[in-house]
């Protein structure tokens, strides 16, 4: 099985889908974009179904009563891994916790707030 190969950028305060990534720059609808950020699809879904990206902010469902961790994904060491808030801890996504245990609770472009 191969995974899915996307992108998604974040300009002019929102989040564009499917934009094609080419050798010669990175394009969003035939026009280029210069100076923002682009973010890759992991290949993985969250609890909903969502697709996670890296930058999206994650809630992992732990304990009774909701979230008891959040986080965000970020490509690191040939691997994505969830990063939490006020730690140096951070774990592979989908390895060490189950993926019905965490929800995608926003991004840290448009929500910096969450961190």
């Amino acid at each position: 099985m191969s995974r899915v190969i996307k992108f998604r950028a974040f300009t002019d305060g929102k989040m564009i889908y499917d934009i094609d990534i080419s050798n010669t720059g990175q394009m969003i609808e035939g026009s280029y974009i210069v100076d923002c950020p682009v973010m890759q699809f992991t290949g993985l879904h969250d609890r909903n179904g969502v697709e996670i990206y890296e930058g999206d902010i994650i809630g992992v469902h732990r304990t009774v009563g909701g979230i008891c961790r959040i986080g965000y994904c970020e490509f690191e060491k040939g691997k994505y891994v969830n990063k939490y808030k006020n730690t140096s801890f951070a774990e592979e996504i989908g390895i060490y916790g189950s993926l019905q245990e965490i929800e995608i609770i926003g991004n840290i472009h448009q929500n910096p707030e969450l961190l």
